[in-house]
């Protein structure tokens, strides 16, 4: 999530921000196009893109911390670096995925967010 500020910003700067903010504008777009065209109606649109947004995190924050997870104390500092976005925007991501249950009140990851995410161990 980029505020337009920020937005703004990786126009004018780094190559690389132009063009992730490129694709993830490109994927929000074939998500929604393709929910709609199978029938889905704005809430699971809403909820497809939720989870895509939680699976991107999980993903980024792997990748950034060697599989480690923030520490709760630091969990929105570092999703806010991470997204380079706002600190409300950091809050509010934070309790839609608390709402979904994938992250619990300690921004710990939940069972069903590991499941969301494709890390859940079957078995």
């Amino acid at each position: 999530m980029h505020t337009h500020s920020s937005l703004a910003n990786a126009q004018e700067g780094d190559p690389l921000d132009q063009l992730l903010n490129a694709l993830v504008a490109d994927q929000v777009w074939r998500t929604e196009d393709k929910a709609r065209s199978e029938g889905q109606s704005e809430s699971e649109i809403r909820l497809t893109l939720l989870q895509e947004s939680w699976r991107l995190v999980v993903l980024m924050l792997r990748d950034r911390y060697d599989s480690l997870w923030p520490d709760t104390d630091m969990f929105e500092t570092v999703l806010q670096v991470l997204l380079q976005c706002e600190a409300q925007e950091t809050q509010l991501l934070c309790r839609e995925f608390i709402g979904a249950g994938w992250l619990n009140a300690e921004y710990q990851i939940t069972g069903a967010g590991l499941w969301i995410a494709g890390l859940a161990r079957e078995g």
